[in-house]
């Protein structure tokens, strides 16, 4: 999902659109991801029939060579068909499909996309947001994960303009860039993290109770990171959990985590759970994160149960589950 580190796995099909659908070998699954994303194993995707970046982009302003012919035709870009080809409207009415870029010259401008008409959308999908929230029941992180197709927490522009589109709001891939920049307020450039999202459509945030499912995890963890010294030994057991040694936790090793812990929640309290780590809100959780989410005081009664539950384990030491 557009994050520093790469899993493996296998090209499943090719979109044609210079996308690529994955299968991962942990058994997670992908949906158009872009080529800049995916390293080869094998230099398949270095052949010289990949297509090379964008020449130019929707509602550019160019010239081209009407049906190979040697006079150039004011119009703008249509769509980019990825292939290194683009379909054009010209300015005279007439279209054409399937132009190579080498007929093509750029006039050095962009068809505007009115910001005005960005707002509108902004307000529309704050309403359709609210609207689900009061009147269906429905809470942020559920309108959120109406987007976040594959549930990784973090929506690319792909699923925006998808989202976007089965709300009955069709956009353009440059009005949905803008849109895309009306959200950006993370450190992680093109996406939209969950905080993001609520930043961006002003909608009051509210708390979600996860105090329960908290205080049994943070009592597991604590437990899992004592040592015979009685100095806990947060660095081991978060090393654990980052099985990619990347030095942040991502959500598909969070879920894991909570699944060896035997701890079964839904996506969705998986994802408030993981809010609760996250504190500056890119999507992973740091070493400080954790520490800070363990480490944080509990009540009497817990710390108690903790200590008990921990002089039983102790006499006979077992190997961590997340190992």
């Amino acid at each position: 999902r557009g994050k520093s580190r790469y899993y493996p796995g296998r090209i499943r099909s090719d979109n044609r659109d210079g996308t690529y659908d994955i299968d991962y070998d942990d058994g997670e699954k992908e949906r158009g991801v872009r080529e800049e994303l995916i390293k080869s194993l094998e230099k398949a995707l270095d052949s010289p029939r990949s297509p090379k970046r964008d020449e130019f982009r929707e509602g550019d302003k160019v010239e081209a060579r009407y049906r190979g012919k040697s006079r150039y035709y004011p119009g703008r870009i249509r769509s980019d068909n990825r292939d290194g080809t683009y379909d054009i409207d010209y300015d005279d009415g007439e279209k054409e499909r399937g132009v190579r870029a080498e007929l093509i010259k750029s006039l050095g401008g962009r068809s505007g996309v009115d910001e005005d008409d960005i707002d509108e959308v902004l307000k529309r999908l704050k309403q359709q947001v609210i609207r689900a929230v009061e009147d269906k029941g429905l809470d942020f992180i559920e309108c959120f994960e109406h987007f976040d197709e594959n549930g990784d927490g973090a929506l690319d522009e792909r699923e925006l303009q998808d989202g976007m589109r089965k709300l009955g709001i069709d956009l353009t891939r440059n009005e949905t860039r803008s849109l895309m920049d009306r959200f950006q307020h993370s450190s992680r450039r093109g996406v939209i993290m969950y905080r993001d999202f609520v930043k961006a459509l002003k909608i009051p945030r509210r708390e979600e109770d996860t105090s329960s499912v908290e205080r049994e995890l943070r009592d597991e963890l604590q437990r899992l990171s004592e040592t015979r010294s009685g100095r806990p030994n947060f660095g081991r057991l978060f090393d654990e959990i980052d099985r990619t040694g990347g030095g942040q936790i991502d959500r598909r090793e969070f879920r894991r985590m909570l699944e060896k812990l035997d701890i079964r929640l839904s996506s969705r309290d998986v994802s408030k759970l993981m809010y609760k780590f996250d504190a500056d809100g890119d999507g992973m959780i740091s070493y400080r994160e954790f520490v800070d989410f363990i480490d944080k005081p509990t009540s009497s009664r817990s710390r108690a149960r903790s200590r008990s539950r921990s002089r039983s384990r102790s006499r006979s030491r077992t190997p961590s589950p997340l190992s």
